[in-house]
């Protein structure tokens, strides 16, 4: 492409559908929410959607969204870094080797950590052994899983091992989740001024309280709209154990809120964690609302004042059919 901008994205993409000559058969985007792509007027998915003359489903990458939750939660705790990579992350990994391994503090070793974890810690190394032993995850999810393990004072079947730190970029926010929990835990032998080891402990204290279950579970597109409201309330009752960061996570997935549009709330309704009471509730709301002459909103609009009270049927209206349609699915199963 001579550009990534998005008109020069959303060329090459008809080109090829025009080429493979499947115009007929998509119905969907997946992409990463950049500018470039998500721009209201010269995005890449919008100028896709017109030169195609067709409405499609907007399935944003779900790791992407929520690497810019963490992505803003480090650099409230650390600052922002000025180059490609972390100053504090580079000079841990050029350490790394001078460290004894078998000597790492986990949460117990501070009273804020412990204090703050007490109510999830029993839930969440549930969650992770079950991962571990059911999905067997791979790379660094695996890595992440077991830092966490190490982190709470829990160990696994192959014993604790320390993975050597790996490349690092500000594009890359699982290896900054990795770097925060191995520095912390090496603090003893790794010097920290008193403001990066507040800022890292704080990380931590994210990762393990709200984040790492997300983080491992949101690929799943099913269960997406559930797990996203779940979190943004979550981030706003966060307030209680960080007030700044619970700021900043839900100003930033705030602007993020793509699997509770209109058309892809619907996709609750094939959730099994989703309540029976909720489904119907869905289903009445896109029953009994009024057909609009406008375009469905892509992206959910929410006022974090009132969350709080929301549910996944106050995310739905008549263009929540879209869904059902676009995968020719009979719109009938929604009858009463």
């Amino acid at each position: 492409m001579p550009s990534g901008s998005g008109e020069a994205q959303a060329k090459a993409v008809c080109d090829a559908v025009n080429n493979w000559g499947v115009q007929d058969h998509v119905i969907a985007m997946s992409f990463d929410t950049t500018s470039s792509n998500t721009g209201r007027l010269n995005g890449a998915c919008v100028l896709i959607e017109q030169t195609l003359k067709k409405n499609l489903l907007y399935l944003a990458c779900r790791h992407h969204m929520y690497e810019l939750v963490i992505g803003a939660v480090i650099s409230t705790c650390l600052g922002q870094s000025s180059g490609p990579e972390v100053l504090l992350f580079k000079r841990f990994q050029t350490q790394w080797h001078f460290l004894d391994q078998g000597n790492y503090q986990d949460a117990s070793s501070d009273e804020i950590v412990t204090n703050s974890l007490r109510e999830v810690k029993e839930s969440v190394v549930s969650f992770i052994r079950d991962q571990l032993d059911k999905v067997q995850p791979r790379d660094d999810y695996r890595e992440l899983l077991e830092l966490t393990l190490f982190f709470l004072g829990e160990t696994t079947a192959r014993g604790v091992r320390f993975m050597t730190p790996g490349a690092m970029h500000q594009a890359r926010w699982m290896s900054k989740v990795l770097y925060s929990l191995k520095i912390w835990m090496f603090r003893s032998q790794f010097h920290l001024t008193p403001r990066e080891e507040k800022g890292l402990r704080d990380i931590c204290i994210f990762i393990v309280y709200l984040y790492v279950k997300v983080w491992i579970t949101c690929p799943n597109a099913i269960t997406a709209p559930a797990t996203d409201l779940q979190f943004l309330k979550d981030l706003i009752n966060y307030e209680v154990i960080h007030p700044e960061i619970s700021k900043t996570a839900t100003k930033k997935f705030l602007n993020h809120l793509w699997y509770l549009s209109e058309e892809l709330v619907g996709l609750a309704l094939f959730d099994e964690d989703v309540d029976t009471e909720v489904k119907r509730a869905i289903i009445q709301r896109i029953n009994n609302s009024n057909e609009s002459e406008e375009q469905p909103v892509k992206k959910a609009q929410v006022n974090p004042k009132l969350i709080r009270d929301q549910s996944l049927e106050n995310f739905a209206s008549k263009k929540s059919q879209n869904l059902f349609r676009l995968f020719r699915i009979p719109v009938d199963l929604l009858g009463e």
